[in-house]
């Protein structure tokens, strides 16, 4: 497809190939500074000791549009859409600033955004997320009884923070979508079996995630409105 003209291109994934490297790279365009006609890219694959956030001039390279924010490929295609944690459709997607702007600093949905902005699309682990914060000095959780349960809960239904796998957590500015790849493997590490809802459709969740499913947010689950219908 063609170029697309400055904010346009906010949330689609790119590749660029840099003649000056002779090397191409792929990432998520997160925003764009009208003033210096500069692109800020999520790139993928960033050196451990990097965020992987550059501001770049787009023009310089050769840039190919892959997907767009809602999940429609350049070609027309569909690729999986992002569902919110509880498994509903994700609501059109935020900036990074946006989302930072929203969520606030003091809030565990603010410390959990500040950990996740430099994982990239995969996301982090719920342990990790808590580990991290705790580590950064974000959030004490040792009066707090299932730390993971709380994040979790604290993300889940918001549009910012993507479920990648039982587990996981990503955010949709950074391109994060349900991975059956990444959770099959992480089912194959952990030795925990990755399940579906076989009414809606909607997951992957681990075991306990598949009871909290349906026990609150399945439509069709017995007892729940849609059931009865």
């Amino acid at each position: 497809m063609g170029s697309l003209n400055g904010t346009q291109s906010i949330g689609w994934r790119i590749k660029v190939f840099w003649p000056a490297l002779g090397k191409e790279f792929r990432g998520v365009v997160i925003d764009y500074n009208p003033r210096t006609n500069h692109h800020t890219v999520h790139w993928d694959n960033a050196p451990t000791d990097q965020s992987g956030v550059t501001e770049v001039n787009l023009g310089e390279g050769e840039v190919t549009y892959m997907s767009a924010p809602g999940g429609e490929e350049a070609g027309g295609g569909k690729k999986a859409r992002a569902q919110n944690m509880d498994g509903s459709p994700a609501a059109p997607m935020e900036t990074l600033q946006g989302v930072e702007a929203r969520l606030g600093k003091g809030t565990i949905k603010g410390i959990c955004f500040f950990v996740l902005k430099n994982a990239g699309p995969a996301g982090l682990l719920l342990s990790e997320i808590v580990d991290l914060t705790h580590q950064l000095g974000l959030k004490d959780w040792s009066a707090v009884r299932q730390p993971s349960n709380t994040v979790n809960a604290c993300c889940s239904g918001d549009s910012a923070f993507v479920k990648v796998a039982p587990g996981r957590v990503g955010l949709a500015a950074l391109g994060a979508n349900e991975s059956p790849n990444l959770a099959a493997e992480e089912e194959r590490v952990q030795g925990e079996k990755v399940l579906y809802c076989g009414a809606c459709k909607n997951g992957p969740f681990n075991a306990k995630g598949m009871r909290m499913h349906n026990s609150r947010w399945c439509q069709y689950a017995p007892g729940n409105n849609a059931s009865n219908g």
